[in-house]
Parts: structure tokens; C-alpha cells; sequence
């Protein structure tokens, strides 16, 4: 009897602790447009002058099923405002500098376009095209629950689509490149093995390694746990995942995709984030170097915390982003 009851106890604690730790990874409350909007101009991310840009707003479908909401900001010639507006919504060409380079951003978990006006703004002041896209559930963009979030796997279609309308809709843009952070970091270097030379760089600020990863690492820090409660209960939200989501965690895999393709890649990482540690990244870039695929660069930030370092260092951020990018290809890089 007393084995019963303790095997009883153990096989329950192992289920409330995946249930626990599945619904605080998977289960997010998703902040809306206007939240964080007032959150980057509270912070000094972007100011009001950025916003009053003449941003247009489109969409894109999703290979998904859904549709994807999307903002563009058009490089200007001679700082010219746009006059004409597409039926989608997107800017017209002929009032777009000439052969601008475009760079797509994507956001991270439970946040919206908003996040990534801070990068944006760096590529704006440099004559750039800027596209940022609500993930699915999150923002404007509407999708079944299923999809989101899923740390890449589904995202990273998005990310795709939103990469043939760029190509179509600038067919002249002389570079085009994808940013992320947080889990848009993670979902941009899913997306590069798939990308076939669609995107000519990738900068991932803060990615995480492997969900699995991820997992393991936020459970280490619930130390009153015990890891013969912890090993089972990661296997348990596998299941969990796979039978809610579709897709077993275990192919969520950043570390193992940028191994399969020679995009440039510049992993960026702040030293104080407790939440994506910047091991994370170092080993990603360790792993490109030594096995000698594709251009990796590293820049590491001291203070700053998850998503912070272009809010902490945003000359820093901005030197290494266009650096590196210009060494990825010195005759078209700005």
C-alpha cells in the first residue's frame, strides 16, 4: 500500500509539473498592438515621429490558412513622402528609392510588430525598405490556437511568404535579409536552411538554441523540483505538445538548421538575459565556425537583459548589424 500511494504521488506530481510548466511555456497572454506601442514609446524604443511615417499596412498568406498582418515602410527617394497606395494596401514602386535593400523582422513570443521598430529605425535612417509582420495570435495577425506558439515550426512558413511578397513586390532591392528576436530569432534561422537564397542575411538577437533546450533550462531553475520529477515530465509535455500542437518539440531545432545552410548569420546576445542564456548563441556560432559553414559573426552586450540590447547599446547594435552585413556581401552592404 505504501508503494501505491508514493507511485500514486509520483506519477501525479509529474503530470501537474508538465501541465505546469507546458502551460507557462506554450499558454502565453499575447499583449495587443496598442499595449505595445505604448510600451517601445514609454522605453524609448522608437519615437512618434517613426510612427508617423507613412507606414502601410497589407497582408500576406499564410501557406497555414490564415492570413498574415504586415507593415511596410518604404525607403524614400530625396526623403519623398508616398503618394500611392496599392489595392493590398503596400506602397506603389515607382515612388520607392531605387533598388533598396529590404529587411523583414520578426518579433518574439507574445508580443507584436512593435517590438522590432527599435531595429527598425537603424535601417530606415540607412535608406532601407523595413517590413515587420505580426506572428499568428499575436497582433492583427487572426489564426487557429494550434499555431501559436509554436517557436518556429509554424512561423517559419510565415516567415517564407512574407519573403516571396518582398521579392515580388521589390524585385529590385539589391539585398534583402530577415531579423529576429526572442523566439523571431529562433524562427528566422528555422527558416534560412528553407530559404534557397531568398534572404542574403540573418541576424537572430537573443535566439534560443532548441525548445528541448528551453524547456530543460527553465525547469533547472525550479530547483524545489526534483529531476526524477523533471526528466518524465519533459518527455510528458512532448506529448502534450504533439497531441495540442501537431508537432513533436524535439524538431524545433535552431542549433541543428543553421548547420544545414551557409546564409550569414549574426547571432546577438545580451550577457545579463536569465530568460535565453548567451551561451545559447556562443555555441550556435561556435558550432558554424568549427564546422566551417557559412559566414557567423557574434556580438555579445554587456548589461543587458532578454531582448535589450539594442535598447542598451544601440550604436553598438547598429555598428555590429551593418558591419557584419556589409561584410557578408561588402559590394551591397550600407
Amino acid at each position: 500500500m505504501i508503494v501505491l500511494i508514493i507511485a500514486i504521488v509520483y506519477i501525479v506530481s509529474v503530470c501537474c509539473f508538465a501541465v505546469y510548466t507546458y502551460r507557462s511555456s506554450f499558454c502565453w497572454k499575447n499583449q495587443d498592438l496598442e499595449y505595445t506601442k505604448r510600451q517601445g514609446l514609454g522605453k524609448g524604443d522608437f519615437d512618434q515621429t517613426y510612427l508617423d511615417e507613412p507606414w502601410r499596412e497589407f497582408e500576406v498568406e499564410s501557406p497555414n490558412g490564415y492570413r498574415i498582418a504586415c507593415v511596410a515602410l518604404e525607403a524614400q527617394p530625396d526623403g519623398a513622402a508616398e503618394k500611392n497606395t496599392a489595392a493590398d494596401g503596400a506602397t506603389e514602386n515607382p515612388t520607392a528609392a531605387q533598388g533598396a535593400p529590404v529587411a523583414i523582422f520578426v518579433h518574439g513570443i507574445s508580443w507584436t510588430r512593435y517590438g522590432m521598430y527599435k531595429y527598425m529605425k537603424h535601417f530606415s535612417a540607412r535608406g532601407w525598405t523595413v517590413v515587420a509582420l505580426d506572428l499568428p495570435g499575436h497582433g492583427k495577425t487572426v489564426a487557429p490556437r494550434r499555431y501559436y506558439p509554436a517557436f518556429g515550426h509554424y512561423e517559419k512558413a510565415d516567415v517564407g511568404a512574407v519573403v516571396d511578397f518582398a521579392r515580388a513586390r521589390w524585385p529590385s532591392a539589391r539585398k534583402l535579409g530577415v531579423v529576429g528576436e526572442s523566439m523571431g530569432a529562433g524562427t528566422v534561422l528555422e527558416y534560412a536552411p528553407l530559404s534557397n537564397g531568398k534572404v542574403d542575411f540573418v541576424i537572430a538577437d537573443c535566439p534560443f538554441s532548441s525548445v528541448v533546450d528551453e524547456l530543460a533550462y527553465l525547469m533547472r531553475g525550479k530547483r524545489w523540483v526534483p529531476r526524477v520529477v523533471q526528466i518524465p515530465a519533459l518527455w510528458l509535455i512532448q506529448v502534450i505538445a504533439r497531441l495540442s500542437k501537431g508537432f513533436w518539440i524535439e524538431s524545433v531545432n535552431p542549433q541543428k538548421d543553421i548547420l544545414s545552410c551557409d546564409v550569414p548569420v549574426l547571432f546577438v546576445h545580451g550577457l545579463e538575459d536569465t530568460f535565453v542564456p548567451y551561451e545559447w548563441s556562443l555555441r550556435m556560432y561556435d558550432g558554424r565556425k568549427t564546422r566551417g559553414v557559412g559566414r557567423a559573426e557574434l556580438f555579445l552586450v554587456p548589461g543587458a537583459k532578454h531582448a535589450c540590447s539594442a535598447r542598451v547599446d544601440p550604436e553598438g547594435w547598429a555598428d555590429a548589424a551593418f558591419g557584419f552585413i556589409s561584410r557578408a556581401d561588402p559590394e551591397s552592404g550600407r
